[in-house]
């Protein structure tokens, strides 16, 4: 009985691999616009999710008047835009794509379980929405979503229900949903509150505690995004604002640019903000430029607590009318977490450069350049844990009256790092060049080459 077995197992793992293998299902495609198979995307989205197995809708340039509310279960829908005459050819400009709110409605509002969606090559224009994402809202309850290649612009959320939050795009990742927005742009959006502190003008990501989120952000620009408040609220990110009660979030090789707020006080380029012990955010290779507001305030804060982590490198904060960075890893009572600065430059902030208040030697502070014309380092509660920084004096800027903070040759802040900093170093310059060169490391955010 046991040669019978052997001999029938032998004989069916031939026929196996003789067998040809599996093809891979092919894509439904979904065509719209002239020449298409649908008028609208709601149309081909409704076709599409009613489908089994990967679907594709292929939208041809040309503006298109949508308030699209999308629901996806377990489909696998890819959009894309830029597609000329016959469906055959695409554009790479998302500008010729154009999903229009018309100043009315919201343009997308996607919620996702199990599914993915993946959105590249379109703009998302001239939305309007109460309480949250006036261009863009994900809800992410699992599952997927992409956003590479887009333009999220114009759009504005008015306050509603004690919420005024992502003028461009509000994205809440819950039940281990994975977020991911590349080569993005979010322009000139707008958040308008008078009694709640708005949050995220141009782009606003939450994470709840529940599962292990993965949210990456790279190549993003976020431009000349305002927050219209009250005088006595608080401006969190008139960029971009980032909450997290868990999981992973990098933002990474991004420019958070022009953005401001109208009144009070606040945060006008980036606030981020991580609480938990599974809470890690990865915040690299950014440059955080004249971002303004009146008042106190800076162009971005990083705050965390119980457990929590915040990595922010190789960087650059400059020519604020503000100060440059708040850093703070503990609220009252609460259990402190851990932040971490490294290779930092922060130069030409109107109100000095960096304000930090740390608790049991938590933050670090490390390889930076502080070159302000008042206050480099403010230090409320302490110590910082500090190696390799730079602070005051001329640091050589290759050309500073015009932006350009590489560092000449005969910088002091050249070979001043050290190479194991708390945290330990980025992999890359702000210039994506390698951090180490000829076994040394420099202050700020460029390597000399």
């Amino acid at each position: 009985m046991k040669t019978n077995q052997t001999l029938s197992l032998s004989l069916l793992s031939l026929i196996l691999a003789l067998a040809p293998a599996p093809r891979p299902a092919t894509a439904a495609v979904f065509t719209v616009g002239p020449g298409g198979a649908y008028p609208s995307l709601l149309s081909a989205f409704t076709a599409a999710l009613a489908g089994t197995g990967p679907q594709e809708i292929r939208v041809h340039t040309g503006i298109y008047p949508e308030s699209l509310q999308i629901v996806v279960a377990t489909q696998q829908i890819v959009v894309t835009g830029g597609w000329a005459n016959g469906f055959a050819q695409r554009g790479t400009d998302p500008a010729a794509t154009v999903i229009d709110g018309r100043a009315l409605v919201r343009p997308l509002a996607l919620e996702v379980y199990n599914g993915a969606v993946t959105l590249d090559g379109l703009t998302f224009a001239n939305g309007r929405a109460l309480g949250q994402g006036g261009g863009v809202l994900f809800l992410l309850h699992g599952g997927a979503v992409t956003m590479r290649g887009c333009i999220v612009r114009d759009s504005r959320v008015e306050e509603s229900l004690n919420a005024a939050r992502g003028g461009g795009i509000e994205a809440e990742i819950g039940g281990g949903g994975q977020l991911v927005l590349a080569s993005t742009s979010l322009v000139r959006n707008v958040l308008h509150a008078s009694t709640v502190s708005p949050a995220g003008a141009g782009l606003q990501v939450r994470v709840g505690q529940d599962a292990p989120a993965v949210v990456t952000l790279s190549g993003l620009t976020v431009r000349g995004n305002v927050i219209d408040a009250g005088a006595k609220s608080g401006a969190y990110g008139a960029g971009a604002d980032i909450e997290i009660g868990g999981g992973t979030v990098s933002l990474v090789d991004s420019q958070i640019s022009d953005n401001r707020y109208l009144r009070g006080t606040g945060y006008a380029g980036l606030s981020a903000y991580a609480t938990g012990a599974s809470a890690r955010m990865e915040l690299r290779r950014l440059r955080l430029v004249a971002n303004a507001g009146p008042g106190a305030g800076v162009q971005a804060s990083v705050q965390c607590d119980t457990g929590a982590t915040i990595t922010l490198s190789d960087s650059l904060i400059a020519k604020g009318t503000l100060g440059g960075l708040f850093a703070l890893n503990k609220f009252g009572a609460i259990p402190s977490g851990t932040v971490h600065l490294t290779n930092l430059t922060v130069a030409d902030n109107a109100g000095g450069g960096i304000d930090a208040t740390a608790d049991g030697k938590r933050v670090s502070l490390s390889n930076t350049i502080l070159a302000n014309p008042k206050n480099n380092l403010t230090l409320r509660t302490g110590p910082l844990v500090v190696a390799g920084n730079l602070v005051g004096g001329d640091p050589k800027f290759v050309h500073r009256s015009t932006g350009d903070y590489r560092l000449t040759a005969g910088s002091p802040a050249v070979n001043r790092g050290v190479l194991a900093p708390a945290g330990g170093l980025g992999a890359l310059d702000l210039a994506r060049q390698a951090r180490v060169h000829g076994g040394k490391v420099d202050a700020g955010a460029y390597e000399s080459f």
